[in-house]
């Protein structure tokens, strides 16, 4: 259950060379230079998934995970990697029943990426073939996209994060 998702790509090939609105009858060396380039990215953004919290154990005799007790809502939080949520929402449950927090009340980090490419095409003679030099750059930006935050009530990392995204 990803609430928002934004995705947006985009093509500019850039209007300089021969057959382009600039530099029509533009010298051979120049059209070489100047001519046949390609910008196109990838912008992705979305807000981030639901996670279960649990106990880790097994209290409620029923052979199924166990949820911990919580008192308050732990997304109203200043989220740091270290404590995503409010932990001090959550409390050990009974031994012999569930815990009264529902399923995915935990929202995880978001994601924002951007992929860029620039392309150079080298015509290749009068005919349609050409030659193409590619550069690609994955997050362009260098954001980082962190994974979930742990949400296993017995755990020492209960409600850090410990890894991102490839």
């Amino acid at each position: 259950d990803t609430r928002h998702r934004w995705v947006n790509n985009f093509i500019w090939d850039v209007p300089y060379g021969r057959g382009r609105a600039f530099g029509t009858n533009a010298p051979l060396p120049l059209d070489l230079l100047l001519g046949g380039w390609q910008m196109n990215g990838i912008y992705t953004m979305q807000t981030g998934i639901p996670v279960d919290p649990s106990v880790g154990l097994q209290l409620s005799g029923t052979q199924t995970g166990t949820r911990p007790d919580v008192s308050c809502n732990p997304n109203n939080w200043d989220h740091s990697v270290n404590e995503w949520f409010n932990t001090s929402c959550f409390s050990d449950n009974f031994t012999g029943r569930y815990g009264t927090s529902g399923r995915n009340i935990i929202i995880g980090p978001g994601t924002i990426d951007l992929d860029y490419a620039l392309l150079k095409r080298f015509n290749l003679g009068k005919e349609q073939r050409y030659l193409q030099f590619r550069a690609e750059v994955f997050n362009i930006l260098n954001h980082p996209n962190f994974d979930n935050p742990n949400a296993t009530f017995t755990s020492a990392t209960f409600g850090k994060i410990t890894s991102a995204t490839a």
